[in-house]
Order: structure tokens, then C-alpha cells, then sequence
């Protein structure tokens, strides 16, 4: 249960619901307690001021916080909801490994307004660079896979694999190396 002063007075943000109770003590010490929305039993803090300007401070750089969280969330929230501008024939590609460095190709085969359908796709080497390493480039067309459906993240570049995210693929040959 919260726990209000019986000479508290509720100052209220209109956009994240968050409030304070400003009060004085006893001696005349001004206080406050600020809740978020949500609180069912404690303060975010509960503070004893020198003076009623830190205490105006206080609460104003609380509830602007509060204001300034809700505005991002929603900024978030609608950058994650919008389309994205994935296309098919669009090429990722993950680069991965432990003492060795492995590319992966996936063409875009399908997409939907929430994701994308990849297929892998085998690569070709261009050109050598040295002993068991080089550059490789996607042949694309020559499927190694079934398709699967990734969600495309919030940037709109990159989803996820099993050996991590995947980029959009840059049109230039990829650095590999294969010790193993």
C-alpha cells in the first residue's frame, strides 16, 4: 500500500502517469516521495529537501524523466513496427568462426511486412589471398536449403541466424579463412 501524508499534495505527469507527493514535516522540512504509474508499494525515492527549490528541482527533473522514458518507448516501439525495406533477391550473410573464419549466404527468396524468407546459398571463391584463405562471393541461385522465416530487427539491416546476425551483403567479395 503507498503511503500518502495526511498534508500531501499529488503533483501528476499526464503522459507517463508517474506522481509525487509534496508535503512538509512537522519543523516545516520540505519532502516529497515520487511513484511511477505502475507502483502498487514503494517510492522510486522518498527525499528530505534544504529547500523548497531543490525540492521544485527535484520533482520537475523526475516527472520530465518519467515524460522523456514514455516518448521513447513509443519512438521504439513505432520504428519496430514499421515496414521494412528488405526486398527479394537481397543477399545477407554472417561472418563466423573459432580460429578460422567462416561466411554463410542467404538470399531473400520471400518477404512478408514483419520479416523475410532466406534461403542459404553456396559461395565461390574469387581470388586466393594465401595458405587456406581468401575471398568469397555468393552464387547466387545455388541453394543449399530450405527457406526459414527471419524477422528482420528493428535497424531493418540485419536478423538473426544460429552463428549470430546477419548483414545485408555489400556487393564486395567477403574475407574467409579455413585452418581446420
Amino acid at each position: 500500500m503507498i503511503y500518502k501524508p495526511a498534508n500531501a499534495r499529488t503533483i501528476t505527469c499526464k503522459t507517463s502517469g508517474a506522481y509525487v507527493f509534496i508535503f512538509e514535516t512537522a519543523k516545516g522540512h520540505p519532502c516529497a516521495h515520487a511513484y511511477t504509474k505502475n507502483a502498487k508499494r514503494h517510492a522510486v525515492w522518498r527525499f528530505r529537501f534544504l529547500s523548497e527549490d531543490q525540492r521544485a528541482k527535484r520533482v520537475a527533473a523526475f516527472l520530465k524523466g518519467q515524460a522523456d522514458h514514455v516518448a521513447r518507448k513509443a519512438e521504439r516501439r513505432a520504428k519496430q513496427s514499421a515496414p521494412h525495406s528488405i526486398e527479394v533477391g537481397h543477399v545477407f550473410y554472417n561472418s563466423w568462426g573459432y580460429e578460422q573464419t567462416n561466411i554463410d549466404f542467404y538470399e531473400v527468396v520471400r518477404t512478408t511486412p514483419k520479416g523475410v524468407y532466406v534461403r542459404p546459398i553456396a559461395s565461390k571463391q574469387t581470388d586466393a589471398t594465401g595458405w587456406a584463405q581468401g575471398y568469397v562471393v555468393p552464387d547466387l541461385g545455388a541453394f543449399t536449403g530450405e527457406a526459414v522465416f527471419k524477422r528482420v530487427d528493428a535497424s531493418q539491416k540485419t536478423v538473426s541466424m544460429p552463428h549470430g546476425w546477419c548483414g545485408l551483403w555489400n556487393g564486395k567479395p567477403v574475407h574467409y579463412t579455413a585452418y581446420h
